[in-house]
């Protein structure tokens, strides 16, 4: 049992104040915005990019998620190809899912996380976090290409799920 273990049994912290103990835990810098402090907003470097994410405790709904937002905008003469890309990625990642914002033209990764009685651990609030940069990771690249360079959708798609099915074996 962990020093987290042991705070999270403590009834005394309520459930923002244990996502602050563990984002400060982590070391990890955070602006917490929103009523009563249920957003909080940072940054995470994934290859040398960037990411914007939040995370967003909501206990009328007893979830918690995580979203990272893509550093591109979709240009409109992509779009089709870019929701084709979402769709087949969504088919592959076992936990969490792409999702593009028409008001935005940006692309998101969410990954959510039922919330029990307000409790969470430190491990499942890392697996939350991780799972999603983790794919975030593997997928990224794909979108880049794709708004980048003239490669075509499909090869685009292969090389990508290759690479992402031989690092998970």
């Amino acid at each position: 049992m962990g020093l987290f273990d042991r705070t999270f049994k403590n009834k005394e912290l309520n459930i923002f104040e244990q996502i602050s103990v563990l984002l400060l835990g982590k070391g990890i810098k955070f602006r917490r915005d929103g009523d009563n402090g249920h957003l909080y907003k940072f940054e995470a470097n994934v290859d040398d990019r960037v990411i914007g994410c939040m995370l967003v405790c909501d206990i009328n709904s007893s979830l918690l998620t995580f979203s990272t937002i893509l550093p591109y905008q979709i240009p409109n003469d992509k779009l089709l190809e870019f929701l084709e890309m979402i769709a087949r990625f969504n088919e592959k990642i076992c936990y969490g899912s792409f999702e593009f914002s028409f008001e935005f033209n940006i692309i998101s990764l969410v990954t959510t996380l039922p919330i029990d009685n307000a409790n969470i651990s430190y491990e499942q609030l890392e697996r939350l976090c991780f799972n999603n940069l983790l794919n975030v990771h593997y997928f990224q690249s794909g979108f880049e290409k794709l708004l980048h360079t003239n490669s075509k959708l499909e090869d685009v798609y292969t090389d990508i799920i290759t690479n992402y099915q031989n690092n998970r074996n």
